[in-house]
């Protein structure tokens, strides 16, 4: 018996899926639940993943996700996500600040979601931006971002944004609320 444990004992088994090292897809999922909320009245956020800094085939830059809030009683913010899932891919952000920079501009929050702790050492997350890390199934919010601008003042808008924000609602439900199920139940 005592052979069989000592066989046991030196076998390396996989990581479990909770122990793993997240992907850019799993903190992409991440950050896709925490913004489809619909709290009973309507889509709260409009999540995009991969959004580029231009519609045509001179975009250079991609934010690996941006949400708005649909609610105008809430702001209308926009968040900006960054994600990074290695201590290197980070270094690599901090040496090309202006690849935020360009969704900076346009945004009024920016995040950077990692995966592990590690990954952020004291010091260098840059000012205003938020931190959230991977925790569980979800994200735990280290380092609230603060506002990339004045939120007291309204920026310049069109007569059509509300119809606008009716269509972001519109096209996040009803198969955004099955999808947002798919996910939820796909992370458990």
């Amino acid at each position: 018996m005592s052979q069989l444990s000592d066989l046991i004992k030196d076998v390396q088994f996989p990581p479990s899926k909770s122990e793993r090292q997240a992907t850019e897809k799993d903190m992409l999922r991440r950050l896709q639940v925490k913004h489809t909320q619909d709290n009973g009245n309507g889509p709260a956020w409009a999540f995009v993943p991969h959004v580029r800094d231009k519609a045509g085939f001179d975009a250079t830059r991609t934010a690996d996700a941006i949400a708005m809030h649909l609610w105008p009683s809430r702001g209308l913010a926009l968040h900006g996500f960054e994600i990074k899932v290695s201590r290197a891919d980070w270094l690599r952000e901090l040496k090309k600040p202006e690849k935020a920079e360009v969704f900076c501009a346009i945004v009024d929050f920016w995040w950077l979601a990692v995966s592990d702790k590690t990954i952020v050492r004291e010091g260098e997350l840059p000012a205003n931006w938020g931190l959230m890390v991977a925790h569980g199934n979800g994200l735990r919010t280290v380092h609230a971002a603060k506002p990339l601008r004045d939120l007291t003042v309204k920026p310049p808008v069109g007569p059509d944004v509300d119809p606008l924000l009716s269509m972001a609602r519109k096209s996040v439900s009803p198969v955004g609320a099955m999808a947002r199920s798919l996910m939820r139940y796909s992370c458990r």
